[in-house]
């Protein structure tokens, strides 16, 4: 039986696909540590260690990043595309500032299922990585992944055209949460030609 698909996505010549497992078909995966290492769709093997992946040219193979509550951010540009993994560490290293995805002249961008603020609770020592993003209500501390990233994006890519899936991964059933309760399993998010 192949992977259900979620939510789809329209992107101009793209389509940003999200399944709550592995789909069948040919992709590309990255072997993802939470760093602002973006490579190559050309120089990717199964076993480099990155988080995000871009190209240049037409695809024939499409993108996959894996989530279960991090961002899936999809960027679109005049001279290429990227599929990106963004966790809070991947933010605040931020990964979205890397010198290759601001040469893609990124005009449309594509933010996925994940947890939402209001379920994303951290300790008060995330306002010192993200000062004026954290919320605190009743002495609890939550964050907005969602909105450190569009500040980021405008401030590397100037103005773009946001899309934005409304599902959050954490009180959606049909998506996986680590936060609600550990799993092993991954959303595919996926980004590839029409």
């Amino acid at each position: 039986m192949d992977a259900e698909l979620i939510e789809s996505f329209d992107l101009g010549l793209w389509r940003y696909e999200i399944y709550s497992e592995k789909p069948s078909f040919d992709h590309i995966e990255l072997k993802q540590v939470h760093s602002d290492k973006v490579i190559s769709h050309k120089e990717w093997k199964a076993e480099i260690e990155a988080d995000g992946i871009y190209s240049t040219t037409p695809l024939t193979t499409p993108l996959a990043i894996r989530t279960a509550d991090c961002l899936p951010i999809g960027l679109i540009g005049k001279n290429g595309v990227a599929n990106i993994h963004a966790g809070w560490r991947g933010l605040h290293r931020p990964i979205l500032n890397h010198p290759s995805l601001k040469e893609l002249n990124i005009h449309t961008v594509f933010i996925g299922p994940h947890i939402s603020c209001k379920n994303y609770e951290v300790g008060g020592e995330f306002e010192n990585y993200f000062p004026g993003f954290v919320k605190e209500t009743n002495g609890s501390y939550y964050l907005s992944l969602k909105d450190i990233a569009k500040k980021q994006l405008l401030e590397c890519f100037g103005r773009v055209k946001f899309y934005e899936s409304e599902l959050c991964t954490y009180e959606n059933p049909r998506l996986n949460s680590f936060r609600l309760n550990k799993t092993e399993k991954r959303n595919y998010n996926i980004l590839r030609n029409k």
